[in-house]
């Protein structure tokens, strides 16, 4: 160990959160991850020399949720550092080199954890403690609670689906939200992929429309994550007569309250 170092490390430890690596998402998202599927990755780098004797010789590693703060992870650096690495959740170490040690924690993803703030802390026996800056936890998504939207309506129920379209312009607008990106969306027709995109997909027909088209999206590029439904066009009309029709009825309304109020 050089000089320059050895003064470094009689001071006191240090602890660095490192900021979230989307690239460890295992459902390959590319933002956000997949509550109950995906496994939420932490890393830290950590400075600690065993002859700070006042120094407690765990670093406490700490997620506070909106909500509560959780029970705290430990990890011994002098006795157990290079134990227990193959493991599906909690954090070990690593010596990397000069008392400088790699963290890693692993976490279930769930949406209790949802942009949840992390931070590492080392206990002194006289003085105060030294904490890290918190690092954010990414945001994780239930798809069950997906929304799906078409021509501005949403779709409650996949297997009662229908929307309004214009005769004149017929066209469908096919967007889904509350998700992991990328979420892509797909508008189908006897077999054939008439358009597909990003969250939101459109497609005008010159055509007159059909009775029904099948829409579809796929969460994170994996076909597994990924649900086709069929959805009908119901009372397809101009979309102006539509307009006035319920301007009209709204003004009825306004007089009958009118004159028996």
């Amino acid at each position: 160990m050089s000089p320059a170092n050895e003064g470094v490390y009689k001071q006191f430890p240090n602890i660095i959160i490192k900021p979230y690596n989307q690239q460890d998402s295992e459902t390959h998202c590319s933002d956000g991850l997949i509550s109950g599927q995906d496994t939420l990755v932490m890393k830290a780098s950590v400075i600690f020399h065993p002859k700070w004797n006042d120094w407690a010789e765990y670093l406490k590693l700490v997620i506070v949720t909106d909500t509560e703060t959780l029970r705290p992870y430990f990890v011994d650096l002098t006795k157990s550092c290079h134990k227990q690495r193959h493991f599906s959740t909690g954090c070990f170490c690593e010596e990397h080199h000069d008392y400088v040690y790699n963290v890693t924690c692993r976490f279930q993803a769930t949406t209790s954890l949802n942009e949840a703030h992390f931070y590492g802390e080392f206990y002194h026996y006289q003085k105060p403690k030294v904490q890290s800056i918190p690092e954010k936890f990414p945001k994780i998504y239930d798809i069950s609670e997906m929304r799906l939207m078409v021509n501005d309506f949403e779709i409650n129920n996949l297997n009662n689906c229908s929307f309004l379209m214009d005769t004149k312009k017929p066209t469908i607008s096919f967007c889904c939200s509350n998700t992991p990106w990328p979420c892509e969306t797909l508008i189908k027709s006897k077999g054939n992929t008439l358009a597909q995109s990003k969250h939101c997909v459109n497609y005008t027909s010159n055509q007159p429309p059909e009775s029904k088209y099948t829409l579809g999206y796929i969460v994170c590029n994996n076909e597994k994550k990924s649900e086709f439904f069929i959805c009908y066009v119901s009372n397809a009309f101009p979309l102006s007569i539509y307009l006035g029709s319920m301007i009209f009825v709204l003004i009825l309304r306004k007089v009958f309250l009118t004159i028996f109020t």
